[in-house]
Protein backbone atom coordinates (compact mmCIF):
# COMPACT_ATOMS: atom_id res chain seq x y z
CA UNK A 1 0.00 0.00 0.00
CA UNK A 2 2.84 2.21 0.99
CA UNK A 3 4.96 1.66 -1.99
CA UNK A 4 1.41 2.71 -4.32
CA UNK A 5 1.04 5.92 -2.32
CA UNK A 6 4.77 6.72 -3.37
CA UNK A 7 4.13 5.95 -6.72
CA UNK A 8 1.16 7.95 -7.16
CA UNK A 9 2.59 10.98 -5.40
CA UNK A 10 6.07 10.50 -7.23
CA UNK A 11 3.66 10.36 -10.42
CA UNK A 12 1.77 13.59 -9.56
CA UNK A 13 4.54 15.77 -8.62
CA UNK A 14 6.43 14.49 -11.93
CA UNK A 15 3.64 15.48 -13.68
CA UNK A 16 3.41 18.99 -15.88
CA UNK A 17 0.17 19.37 -15.52
CA UNK A 18 -0.31 19.70 -12.08
CA UNK A 19 1.88 22.18 -12.07
CA UNK A 20 0.40 24.21 -14.68
CA UNK A 21 -2.84 23.48 -13.00
CA UNK A 22 -1.61 24.97 -9.48
CA UNK A 23 -0.11 27.97 -11.49
CA UNK A 24 -3.53 28.73 -13.31
CA UNK A 25 -4.85 28.90 -9.56
CA UNK A 26 -2.74 30.87 -8.39
CA UNK A 27 -3.02 33.45 -11.36
CA UNK A 28 -7.09 32.87 -10.93
CA UNK A 29 -6.64 33.71 -7.28
CA UNK A 30 -3.99 36.80 -7.96
CA UNK A 31 -6.77 37.95 -10.63
CA UNK A 32 -10.03 37.62 -8.03
CA UNK A 33 -7.89 39.79 -5.63
CA UNK A 34 -6.85 42.34 -7.73
CA UNK A 35 -10.35 42.37 -8.73
CA UNK A 36 -11.59 42.83 -5.18
CA UNK A 37 -8.84 45.66 -4.52
CA UNK A 38 -9.72 47.30 -7.58
CA UNK A 39 -13.55 47.28 -6.62
CA UNK A 40 -13.70 47.84 -3.07
CA UNK A 41 -10.94 50.30 -2.55
CA UNK A 42 -13.34 52.50 -5.17
CA UNK A 43 -14.93 55.79 -3.16
CA UNK A 44 -18.23 54.40 -5.27
CA UNK A 45 -18.03 50.99 -3.78
CA UNK A 46 -21.39 50.07 -2.09
CA UNK A 47 -22.36 46.19 -0.72
CA UNK A 48 -24.61 44.14 -3.03
CA UNK A 49 -27.26 42.26 -0.29
CA UNK A 50 -28.91 40.70 -3.62
CA UNK A 51 -30.03 37.11 -3.55
CA UNK A 52 -27.11 34.52 -4.15
CA UNK A 53 -27.14 34.07 -7.42
CA UNK A 54 -25.82 30.48 -9.09
CA UNK A 55 -22.57 30.26 -11.30
CA UNK A 56 -19.36 30.98 -11.15
CA UNK A 57 -17.90 34.84 -11.59
CA UNK A 58 -15.70 37.15 -10.31
CA UNK A 59 -18.24 40.02 -8.18
CA UNK A 60 -17.06 42.30 -6.17
CA UNK A 61 -20.26 42.58 -4.33
CA UNK A 62 -19.16 42.35 -0.45
CA UNK A 63 -15.99 44.05 1.79
CA UNK A 64 -13.31 41.47 2.20
CA UNK A 65 -10.73 42.73 4.34
CA UNK A 66 -9.35 39.58 6.03
CA UNK A 67 -7.20 36.47 5.27
CA UNK A 68 -9.55 34.32 5.41
CA UNK A 69 -11.97 35.91 4.17
CA UNK A 70 -10.04 36.26 0.65
CA UNK A 71 -9.13 32.49 1.12
CA UNK A 72 -13.19 31.03 1.83
CA UNK A 73 -14.15 33.53 -1.27
CA UNK A 74 -12.03 32.71 -4.07
CA UNK A 75 -9.42 29.74 -2.71
CA UNK A 76 -11.80 26.65 -1.84
CA UNK A 77 -13.95 27.37 -5.14
CA UNK A 78 -11.66 27.59 -7.75
CA UNK A 79 -9.44 25.11 -6.30
CA UNK A 80 -11.96 22.51 -6.38
CA UNK A 81 -12.94 23.57 -10.01
CA UNK A 82 -9.14 24.37 -11.38
CA UNK A 83 -7.46 20.96 -9.60
CA UNK A 84 -10.89 18.94 -10.08
CA UNK A 85 -9.97 19.28 -13.50
CA UNK A 86 -6.43 18.05 -13.22
CA UNK A 87 -7.47 15.00 -11.06
CA UNK A 88 -10.08 14.19 -13.69
CA UNK A 89 -7.50 13.06 -16.01
CA UNK A 90 -4.73 12.14 -13.16
CA UNK A 91 -7.60 9.16 -12.24
CA UNK A 92 -8.74 8.39 -15.57
CA UNK A 93 -5.42 7.78 -16.90
CA UNK A 94 -4.68 4.78 -16.08
CA UNK A 95 -7.47 3.21 -17.63
CA UNK A 96 -7.08 5.35 -21.00
CA UNK A 97 -3.29 3.62 -21.15
CA UNK A 98 -4.20 0.53 -19.94
CA UNK A 99 -1.76 0.35 -17.12
CA UNK A 100 -4.89 -0.12 -14.54
CA UNK A 101 -4.70 -4.02 -15.97
CA UNK A 102 -0.40 -4.44 -14.39
CA UNK A 103 -2.13 -3.04 -10.99
CA UNK A 104 -4.72 -5.38 -11.02
CA UNK A 105 -1.95 -8.30 -11.42
CA UNK A 106 -0.51 -7.26 -8.12
CA UNK A 107 -1.99 -8.79 -4.85
CA UNK A 108 -4.69 -6.15 -3.23
CA UNK A 109 -3.36 -3.86 -6.08
CA UNK A 110 -6.84 -2.28 -7.08
CA UNK A 111 -7.62 -1.57 -3.54
CA UNK A 112 -3.83 0.03 -2.33
CA UNK A 113 -4.42 1.80 -6.09
CA UNK A 114 -8.02 3.65 -4.22
CA UNK A 115 -6.14 3.72 -1.38
CA UNK A 116 -3.63 5.81 -2.88
CA UNK A 117 -5.76 8.19 -4.84
CA UNK A 118 -7.40 8.60 -1.69
CA UNK A 119 -4.74 10.08 -0.15
CA UNK A 120 -3.58 11.65 -3.40
CA UNK A 121 -7.09 14.18 -2.72
CA UNK A 122 -5.69 14.42 0.87
CA UNK A 123 -2.63 15.88 -0.25
CA UNK A 124 -3.68 18.20 -3.15
CA UNK A 125 -6.06 19.89 -0.68
CA UNK A 126 -3.69 20.97 1.43
CA UNK A 127 -1.40 22.02 -0.77
CA UNK A 128 -3.96 24.14 -2.40
CA UNK A 129 -5.43 25.61 0.97
CA UNK A 130 -1.73 26.20 1.48
CA UNK A 131 -1.31 27.98 -1.68
CA UNK A 132 -4.48 29.84 -0.94
CA UNK A 133 -3.19 31.39 2.32
CA UNK A 134 0.15 32.32 1.07
CA UNK A 135 -1.44 34.16 -1.71
CA UNK A 136 -3.93 35.93 0.31
CA UNK A 137 -1.36 36.94 3.04
CA UNK A 138 0.87 38.02 -0.19
CA UNK A 139 -1.66 39.58 -2.05
CA UNK A 140 -4.13 41.13 1.08
CA UNK A 141 -0.74 43.01 2.41
CA UNK A 142 0.07 44.34 -1.04
CA UNK A 143 -3.42 44.82 -2.01
CA UNK A 144 -5.96 45.12 0.06
CA UNK A 145 -6.85 48.68 2.28
CA UNK A 146 -6.91 47.71 5.96
CA UNK A 147 -5.98 44.17 5.31
CA UNK A 148 -5.97 42.03 8.73
CA UNK A 149 -5.10 39.09 10.33
CA UNK A 150 -7.59 36.89 11.80
CA UNK A 151 -7.32 34.94 15.16
CA UNK A 152 -4.57 31.69 15.39
CA UNK A 153 -7.99 30.10 16.24
CA UNK A 154 -10.14 31.85 13.56
CA UNK A 155 -7.75 30.41 10.81
CA UNK A 156 -7.23 27.01 12.13
CA UNK A 157 -10.73 26.30 12.22
CA UNK A 158 -11.64 27.62 8.64
CA UNK A 159 -8.59 25.70 7.06
CA UNK A 160 -9.10 22.96 8.54
CA UNK A 161 -13.19 23.05 7.16
CA UNK A 162 -12.15 24.08 4.32
CA UNK A 163 -9.68 21.60 4.01
CA UNK A 164 -11.95 18.49 4.28
CA UNK A 165 -14.61 19.95 1.74
CA UNK A 166 -11.45 20.02 -0.53
CA UNK A 167 -10.78 16.29 0.51
CA UNK A 168 -14.63 15.17 0.41
CA UNK A 169 -14.79 17.01 -3.11
CA UNK A 170 -11.81 15.66 -4.76
CA UNK A 171 -12.53 12.19 -3.86
CA UNK A 172 -15.98 12.89 -5.64
CA UNK A 173 -14.20 13.59 -8.75
CA UNK A 174 -11.83 10.82 -8.34
CA UNK A 175 -14.72 8.32 -7.67
CA UNK A 176 -16.97 9.84 -10.66
CA UNK A 177 -13.41 9.77 -13.20
CA UNK A 178 -12.57 6.11 -12.30
CA UNK A 179 -15.85 4.64 -11.85
CA UNK A 180 -16.95 5.75 -15.07
CA UNK A 181 -13.72 5.56 -16.90
CA UNK A 182 -13.79 9.27 -17.98
CA UNK A 183 -12.21 12.63 -17.45
CA UNK A 184 -14.97 14.28 -18.55
CA UNK A 185 -17.32 13.20 -16.40
CA UNK A 186 -15.45 14.66 -13.31
CA UNK A 187 -14.91 17.91 -15.37
CA UNK A 188 -18.47 18.19 -15.21
CA UNK A 189 -18.77 17.18 -11.85
CA UNK A 190 -16.34 19.43 -11.01
CA UNK A 191 -17.90 22.18 -12.69
CA UNK A 192 -21.26 21.43 -11.54
CA UNK A 193 -20.50 21.01 -7.88
CA UNK A 194 -17.99 23.95 -7.49
CA UNK A 195 -20.20 26.51 -9.47
CA UNK A 196 -23.84 25.33 -6.78
CA UNK A 197 -25.27 25.11 -10.34
CA UNK A 198 -26.12 21.66 -8.93
CA UNK A 199 -27.99 22.68 -6.30
CA UNK A 200 -31.55 23.78 -7.88
CA UNK A 201 -31.75 20.48 -9.43
CA UNK A 202 -30.88 18.51 -6.08
CA UNK A 203 -33.20 20.77 -4.32
CA UNK A 204 -36.19 19.96 -6.76
CA UNK A 205 -35.54 16.43 -6.47
CA UNK A 206 -35.78 16.34 -2.53
CA UNK A 207 -38.88 18.29 -2.99
CA UNK A 208 -40.50 15.72 -4.71
CA UNK A 209 -39.49 13.32 -1.76
CA UNK A 210 -40.61 16.27 0.89
CA UNK A 211 -36.95 15.75 2.00
CA UNK A 212 -35.56 19.14 1.18
CA UNK A 213 -34.08 19.47 4.70
CA UNK A 214 -31.41 16.95 3.78
CA UNK A 215 -29.77 19.82 1.16
CA UNK A 216 -27.59 21.49 3.60
CA UNK A 217 -25.95 17.92 4.05
CA UNK A 218 -25.06 18.04 0.14
CA UNK A 219 -21.54 19.17 -1.25
CA UNK A 220 -23.15 21.59 -3.33
CA UNK A 221 -24.85 23.23 -0.63
CA UNK A 222 -21.70 24.05 0.55
CA UNK A 223 -20.32 25.57 -1.75
CA UNK A 224 -22.75 27.29 -2.50
CA UNK A 225 -22.84 29.05 1.03
CA UNK A 226 -19.00 29.84 1.38
CA UNK A 227 -19.72 32.92 1.17
CA UNK A 228 -22.13 33.41 4.24
CA UNK A 229 -18.86 30.67 5.91
CA UNK A 230 -18.64 30.77 9.59
CA UNK A 231 -15.92 28.38 10.80
CA UNK A 232 -17.28 28.64 14.70
CA UNK A 233 -20.69 27.00 13.02
CA UNK A 234 -18.45 24.42 11.04
CA UNK A 235 -20.19 21.21 12.31
CA UNK A 236 -22.13 20.83 8.98
CA UNK A 237 -19.66 21.50 6.83
CA UNK A 238 -17.07 18.70 8.55
CA UNK A 239 -19.56 15.96 9.23
CA UNK A 240 -20.67 16.45 5.49
CA UNK A 241 -17.11 16.48 3.92
CA UNK A 242 -15.95 13.78 6.15
CA UNK A 243 -19.10 11.42 5.24
CA UNK A 244 -18.69 12.11 1.95
CA UNK A 245 -15.11 11.20 1.80
CA UNK A 246 -15.55 7.79 3.36
CA UNK A 247 -18.74 6.95 0.92
CA UNK A 248 -17.05 8.15 -2.18
CA UNK A 249 -14.05 6.16 -1.45
CA UNK A 250 -15.71 3.19 0.17
CA UNK A 251 -17.66 3.21 -3.32
CA UNK A 252 -14.48 2.98 -5.24
CA UNK A 253 -12.95 0.53 -3.77
CA UNK A 254 -16.23 -1.69 -4.24
CA UNK A 255 -16.61 -0.99 -7.51
CA UNK A 256 -12.86 -1.50 -8.82
CA UNK A 257 -12.67 -4.96 -6.86
CA UNK A 258 -15.21 -5.73 -8.43
CA UNK A 259 -15.11 -4.79 -12.25
CA UNK A 260 -13.40 -6.48 -15.03
CA UNK A 261 -10.47 -4.30 -16.29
Amino acid sequence: MFSMIKAETKRMFKSRSFWVSLLIFSAVFSLCVLTQSSGQNANDFTVNDDAFQFGLYIAVDRMLTTLDSLVISFGATFAMLIMGIYLSSFSSQEYTSGYIKNIATIQNGRRNSCIAKGFIAVLTAIILISVSYLLSFLLGKSLILHFTIDSTMHIIQTAFSLTLLSISSYSMIICISIVLRSKVAGIIAAFMIASGMLLPLIEKLLQIFNMTSLLEYTLSYQYAHLPAFDPAHADSMIIVSLFYFAIYNIITVLIVKKRDI
